[in-house]
């Protein structure tokens, strides 16, 4: 079974959302909301939510500005032991398969932390809208493990031990995030945003290769491969992990590809 954590500040509707899209997955037992400090009106909202849905919903409440500290608080709401499914308000789940979920769980028992396939749906700077895909840790099994510093997708453990990282199918999962679909000004000003963060983290520990892969996905958001590349790059010098090497790899071999054909 799995328990679906979430965190949530003022955006009932698009909570709800993604309360109706977990709906009838037989394999998720219960949502944790935790909540960051929404108005009265909104709060009670999302305390209205609790008698609609077919699993267990629990909300918490905690105030807090930093994302890490606030998914390890919701995290230490759910079950230890079990399988959590880390989901934004502004995310969908699209495909939730519990029968090629068990069977990836089952027969890769050495894996617990796994990348779920996740569809953008947002506005490139030159205006056009398109999906962008990406693989991102959201799933993991609640044991040993912690949201590290500025990247809340950043899953480490708390001892220092690596864990091995598999990739789910799409068929298994799959998210579709919303939080891109605004305009053009906007998706400008958050690609920004999150890079600016990106390279102040980098000053701090630039040897980290997680903020490289993380920076190069903002690159790719504003459609540089050839930025892109340089960061994947580096973050394969950096890290040790033969599986995100691997994922790295298959990235920069499409990357060239892109380079090349724009070559021409």
């Amino acid at each position: 079974m799995i328990e679906v954590v979430t965190i949530h500040k003022d955006q009932p509707e698009y909570l709800y959302g993604m309360l109706l899209s977990t709906m009838y997955k037989d394999v998720i037992e219960k949502v944790i909301v935790l909540d960051t400090g929404s108005s009265g009106e909104n709060l009670e909202r999302v305390y209205s939510y609790k008698d609609r849905f077919n699993f267990d919903l629990h909300i918490k409440k905690f105030d807090s500005n930093d994302l890490s500290e606030m998914r390890n608080e919701a995290l230490g709401y759910a079950t230890a032991g079990n399988y959590f499914l880390s989901l934004d308000c502004d995310e969908r789940l699209e495909i939730l398969n519990p029968r090629y979920l068990q069977q990836n769980l089952l027969n890769t028992s050495d894996i617990t932390n796994w990348l779920v396939n996740i569809r953008h749906w947002h506005m490139k700077p030159n205006g056009v809208k398109m999906f962008h895909r990406e693989r991102i840790l959201r799933l993991a099994k609640n044991e040993n493990v912690i949201w590290k510093s500025a990247i809340h997708e950043f899953l480490g453990s708390r001892d220092g031990q690596k864990h091995r990282i598999g990739i789910m199918p799409e068929r298994a999962i799959r998210i579709m995030h919303l939080g891109y679909d605004v305009s053009r000004d906007e998706i400008i000003n958050k690609i920004r945003r999150y890079g600016k963060a990106l390279v102040n983290a980098l000053e701090r520990d630039p040897s980290n290769p997680h903020y490289w892969q993380y920076l190069a996905k903002t690159f790719g958001m504003f459609d540089d491969p050839i930025n892109e590349l340089m960061c994947l790059k580096r973050a394969m010098y950096y890290t040790e992990n033969q599986d995100v090497i691997g994922h790295i790899k298959k990235r920069i071999l499409e990357l060239n590809l892109i380079i090349n054909r724009r070559r021409v």
